[in-house]
């Protein structure tokens, strides 16, 4: 009787192969998705965007603030547009995404709201310029920019929503 219950034992102890999951980051150590402060602009065009990769980040006061949208993901992420107008010529991807102000208590002030809402998928490892207004970015204001992996995504956006977001602080602190 004790050798049959020794041999049933023995056998359900038997090791297990454990299967460790590849991290979801491409880049290891940073985050998966996020957003990086690019340079500050006088025009906020897709032209000057283009040089963003070639020159030093310009700290000259300027209009506009040129962020840089980053999925270090292994998966495409969907990003609400403002329109279809995206520019791949040069070094940069250009885009304007849909975004938010919103205030230290929470308070929001939706800044380009439009009727027809079209969108952009950025490829795993990739990354997107767009500008936003220097005075979204000032006194303790953060922007933010809801998204969605593309197999989570519907046009109805009854999947589950993602969001990402910069703060006034990510900025050179002279020029907060």
């Amino acid at each position: 009787m004790v050798v049959c219950n020794l041999v049933a034992v023995g056998a359900a102890q038997r090791k297990r192969t454990h299967r460790v999951e590849p991290d979801v980051r491409v880049r290891k150590g940073l985050p998966t998705v996020y957003i990086t402060f690019a340079a500050f602009g006088k025009s906020g065009s897709s032209s000057e965007a283009n040089t963003l990769k070639t020159k030093l980040p310009s700290l000259e006061q300027g209009q506009y603030i040129w962020l840089q949208l980053h999925n270090n993901t292994r998966w495409e992420i969907v990003i609400p547009t403002i329109d279809l107008f995206f520019t791949f010529g040069g070094r940069a991807t250009v885009f304007h995404p849909r975004y938010q102000v919103e205030e230290e208590d929470g308070t929001r002030a939706p800044v380009n709201e439009v009727d027809r809402q079209e969108f952009y998928v950025l490829k795993p490892g990739r990354s997107a310029f767009f500008s936003v207004s220097r005075e979204h970015l000032s006194n303790g204001l953060r922007i933010y920019i809801q998204f969605s992996f593309k197999w989570d995504f519907s046009a109805s956006m009854g999947g589950p929503i993602h969001r990402v977001e910069f703060r006034s602080e990510g900025l050179p602190k002279d020029d907060r």
